[in-house]
């Protein structure tokens, strides 16, 4: 659980780990014995737990979750399969990010920049492990002017990272 609050939010699981919510439970209902008062805030956690197992069963969530676990396995192929089976998604936006990490590490860059530039979300902006990959990408293409925009926002947010003055240098060169 520690490891997963250090993931980035379009690489955390939709699934909620059902033990965790048990052992809530029995705090909660530990704390009801000695406080009866409780016992009126339950249905609202019963409601929550109903919720999170029905969430859990659902196989577009386990989808996303067995391409979560495949692209930390390094089997980018594989999770590049479980999002292409999931592009019909509410939640587009997490299958897209993934499918274009994927295709990053597969080394199609063309196809992770056409993704990553056509979402919109002021979030993503500031993942510089997004933009650094991005600006590499760009780079990479031939596209020197995007790849220097890219890097000129990150030394903005980083300032003292040599990498990225590296980069900013030899484009500008």
């Amino acid at each position: 659980m520690i490891e997963e609050i250090s993931k980035p939010k379009y690489l955390k699981k939709k699934n909620k780990p059902l033990r965790i919510l048990i052992s809530i439970g029995l705090m909660y209902l530990m704390f009801c014995i000695m406080n009866p008062f409780l016992l009126i805030i339950s249905p609202i956690y019963i409601w929550y737990v109903v919720k999170a197992i029905k969430n859990n069963k659902d196989s577009e969530n386990i989808l996303i979750d067995e391409a979560i676990d495949l692209y930390y396995s390094k089997k980018f192929e594989q999770s590049l399969e479980c999002c292409n089976s999931l592009d019909e998604r509410k939640d587009e936006e997490q299958v897209r990010l993934l499918k274009a990490l994927n295709f990053f590490m597969l080394g199609d860059k063309k196809e992770f920049a056409e993704i990553i530039l056509s979402i919109n979300n002021k979030d993503l902006e500031a993942d510089a492990d997004i933009q650094i990959k991005l600006g590499e990408a760009l780079e990479e293409l031939g596209e020197l002017d995007k790849a220097n925009k890219v890097y000129k926002r990150l030394v903005e947010v980083f300032p003292k990272s040599k990498y990225l003055q590296e980069k900013v240098a030899s484009l500008n060169s």
